[in-house]
């Protein structure tokens, strides 16, 4: 599996996370669990981590925790080279007409190109 920017990975979980695997989504989840939990710098009792558990976000399945363990970047990496070698037909990617950079999300406008006078006016009157 070739190794992919976060940009095309991000860009490929945001429009194609639905050919995520269980594994993935539960490691996915798992991941933003735990920092949310060290974010709020308190402790979780067993009782507080096993309601996390029983809503499915935190694991305790090897697998999971095995990727779990690469890192937030490093599994949307992995998870975004798996989406474009096993879905290539069915990926699109929308690019800036005018600087040719990756948009972040399909039909989004160029976070480059977007004037900043005006901006939140052509965003809300826009057709």
């Amino acid at each position: 599996m070739n190794i992919i920017s976060l940009r095309l990975a991000e860009y490929l979980i945001t429009n194609y996370g639905m050919y995520m695997n269980d594994i993935e989504k539960e490691a996915i989840d798992h991941i933003r669990t735990t920092r949310l939990m060290d974010l709020a710098g308190k402790h979780f009792s067993y009782d507080d981590r096993n309601v996390l558990r029983q809503k499915g976000l935190l694991s305790t399945k090897p697998v999971v925790l095995e990727l779990a363990n690469l890192g937030q970047d490093n599994l949307m990496r992995r998870i975004g080279a798996r989406i474009i070698n096993d879905h290539t037909e069915e990926i699109r990617f929308d690019f800036c007409p005018d600087c040719g950079r990756l948009l972040p999300a399909l039909g989004a406008k160029c976070e480059t190109c977007i004037p900043q006078e005006g901006f939140v006016e052509d965003l809300l009157f826009s057709n």
